[in-house]
């Protein structure tokens, strides 16, 4: 048996049972290793009321004077990239195997967010995330994309070598649901009869309004189909995050806006606060079909989205754009209906083909769990990071001395990595034609070792 540490940067769960998508996959990770055996704590920087819950599982509390201490205490740390665990945990090199969670690449979502407020938060995190990558012995991520993403990165910062290469440095873990179906945790309707009518059909927006979706074309959608029939309804749950108001600023207020200026809200298209995260089974169990639209953009290439898993587990067909693999994996599996970008059209056909046709709906609903359970259930999706807690090992090339030679000069070149990303993310209108070169003065001083 391993004794295995999840570090988690904020408490998973609030008061109010409020649990964001990447808490859910470290609770989500942390019940499947114990279901294979292994003993698993959840450190949290203040205790959760998930403490309070009958988990099988071992709650403790981090501080930045205690973490380094305490995972000596464990046989494998499982550590998210960034945040404040990983500033704190990769201030030296880890005393034991450390597994580091790419699950979430981040920076792609900065690209999304005022420049005013989101540059010194892309500049802070950089530094952080490039330290658990060199420092790392074990990564995981949620899909191939990911693994080529994230594999660019390892590379330049000196983690691939003939060391490492082909040792399983990186693998693909995605975002898992539970092995069962879901289930009714209250006898009374959280949705129908409460926001629609007990024969309406619900279409389900499930999460918060990021500014990389695109939900306006979906309030479009709705308001052609509302022209045809005033049975079929959009429930948006959770779209104002308490965890991630950096890049929600103002969009919870706007698609409100919105949704009142087409005349669609409270008629068509209704908004309701995150419920508590064992209710929210209930809410897609409520539901007719899940819909999620994005732009096309480099935020969409390397996603994973959580809440579309969690729909097709309860067997919703799903409604979303093509661009990324769950798209992809949604088209083949007949899941659903991929649509085209910023095509209100095609998602008004795909949502009345999908309500209308019962015999077609049932199929994709059939589809939608079996999709979930070959590909994410838990007892599957967990098994490359099983395989490394069975045996936990220190990444190949930490006892080289080419290790400390290599990393000792990375390091300092991170910042001209800042200001490679940084530049990059400017240099669209005004710098165009100073850009380029700029641009290759930056890669050829990044690269230059010597």
């Amino acid at each position: 048996m391993t004794s295995i540490l999840f570090v988690s940067n904020s408490p998973l769960c609030d008061e109010k049972g409020l649990v964001a998508g990447p808490d859910l996959r470290i609770l989500r990770l942390a019940l499947q290793l114990v279901e294979y055996g292994h003993n698993v704590s959840i450190a949290e920087p203040t205790a959760s009321t998930l403490s309070n819950r009958n988990y099988p599982l071992n709650f403790v509390k981090w501080s930045r004077f205690t973490l380094r201490k305490l995972a000596r205490t464990f046989d494998v740390v499982v550590i998210p990239q960034w945040g404040r665990a990983a500033s704190t945990y990769f201030t030296s090199n880890p005393s034991v195997p450390t597994v580091v969670d790419l699950y979430a690449p981040i920076l792609n979502e900065y690209l999304f967010v005022e420049p005013s407020i989101a540059t010194y938060s892309f500049a802070r995190v950089l530094p952080r995330i490039a330290k658990a990558l060199q420092k790392g012995d074990y990564f995981i991520c949620g899909n191939q994309s990911q693994v080529y993403y994230y594999l660019g990165m390892l590379a330049i910062l000196g983690r691939i070598t003939p060391l490492t290469y082909g040792k399983d440095l990186i693998s693909i873990v995605p975002y898992c649901v539970p092995n069962r179906p879901p289930n009714r945790r209250t006898d009374t309707a959280l949705l129908r009869g409460k926001y629609v009518d007990e024969d309406d059909k619900v279409v389900l927006w499930c999460g918060g309004l990021y500014p990389w979706f695109d939900f306006e074309t979906a309030l479009k959608a709705m308001k052609l189909v509302a022209s045809e029939t005033n049975s079929i309804k959009m429930i948006v749950v959770g779209a104002k995050n308490p965890k991630a108001e950096l890049v929600l600023v103002n969009k919870y207020q706007e698609a409100i806006n919105k949704a009142k200026a087409m005349e669609l809200l409270g008629k068509t298209v209704f908004f309701i606060d995150w419920v508590p995260f064992e209710l929210l089974e209930q809410i897609y169990l409520e539901s007719d079909v899940a819909i999620n639209l994005h732009g096309l953009h480099l935020e969409t290439i390397f996603s994973l989205r959580t809440r579309v898993i969690d729909s097709l587990w309860a067997g919703l067909p799903v409604i979303s754009t093509t661009g990324d693999e769950l798209a992809e994996l949604i088209n083949k599996h007949k899941a659903g209906i991929s649509v085209p970008p910023y095509s209100h059209h095609h998602v008004q056909e795909a949502i009345l083909t999908i309500l209308n046709d019962k015999n077609l709906r049932d199929l994709m609903a059939s589809n939608s769990r079996r999709l979930a359970i070959d590909k994410f259930a838990a007892s599957s999706a967990a098994k490359p990071l099983n395989e490394f807690c069975k045996q936990p090992r220190f990444a190949n090339d930490k006892n080289s001395p080419n290790y400390k030679l290599v990393t000792s000069r990375v390091q300092p070149r991170i910042n001209h990595l800042i200001d490679f990303l940084v530049m990059l993310y400017y240099a669209r209108k005004a710098y165009k034609s100073m850009g380029i070169l700029y641009l290759k003065k930056k890669i050829f001083e990044f690269l230059k070792f010597g």
